[in-house]
């Protein structure tokens, strides 16, 4: 029987914990064996870990509220509603803090790096007075540390802050797509930089332009615009 399963990622998504306890639960896996943990190669891995022999936790939070920096409970089921895991505590010797003005996840500890090779620019900003910047945006609710993404995968849509990962869960559902095979993506044209969809299909005779405008259209309502006229006058 395994006993402990380490789970670690920038944020570790509730429905797979649950989908892998499904699947593998006839074989003995039970929720209480998975282990969610945070961890990156420039703090040589670990950082936090949650409770072992336990089922993991979570904290649902308004989608809006956290792309704004604040961290406010919502009911489960609710359509802004977001289901974040908690990645456990921190290790022997590690300090955690959040940047107060970007929710950046900064750690302390005698185990980090020195720099990225060769890439003295990156060194310099990720490196900085013996604290990593991590790049990973999150939270800490009663000692225990909630990842809900990278600086990088923060768009903004008139004005308003929005996940990369909740615009791609949102669309994940449409009846064309495969599940889980959709990705927004940063296309340089030159001088200038667009997002992009990049999504499978699983139909083969299908209206990818009006698939397109309905994905598209979609992104907006799901981010308080009804329509798209409503985006551009925001701007």
């Amino acid at each position: 029987k395994l006993r402990i399963c380490l789970v670690g990622a920038e944020e570790i998504p509730w429905t797979t914990l649950t989908e892998a306890a499904h699947a593998f639960g006839p074989r003995g896996l039970t929720m209480a064996a998975l282990t969610p943990a945070y961890g990156l190669a420039e703090a040589t891995l670990a950082v936090t870990i949650d409770r072992l022999d336990t089922p993991p936790e979570y904290l649902d939070v308004d989608a809006d509220a956290l792309a704004e920096g604040r961290v406010e409970p919502a009911e489960p089921g609710h359509p802004q509603a977001r289901r974040l895991v908690s990645t456990g505590d921190e290790l022997r010797d590690v300090a955690v803090r959040i940047e107060p003005a970007t929710s950046e996840i900064v750690v302390r500890s005698n185990a980090l790096g020195s720099g990225y090779f060769a890439n003295p620019e990156l060194s310099a900003a990720r490196f900085r007075d013996g604290e990593l910047h991590t790049g990973d945006i999150g939270f800490l609710h009663e000692g225990r540390l909630f990842i809900s993404g990278r600086d990088d995968d923060l768009l903004v849509i008139a004005g308003r802050n929005v996940y990369v990962h909740d615009v791609e869960r949102k669309l994940a559902d449409e009846p064309e797509l495969r599940e889980g095979n959709c990705a927004i993506v940063d296309v340089r044209d030159g001088d200038s930089r667009r997002v992009a969809l990049v999504a499978e299909v699983i139909a083969h005779e299908l209206d990818l332009e009006a698939l397109a405008a309905r994905l598209y259209g979609r992104t907006l309502e799901a981010n308080g615009f009804k329509r798209i006229s409503d985006a551009l006058d925001a701007d």
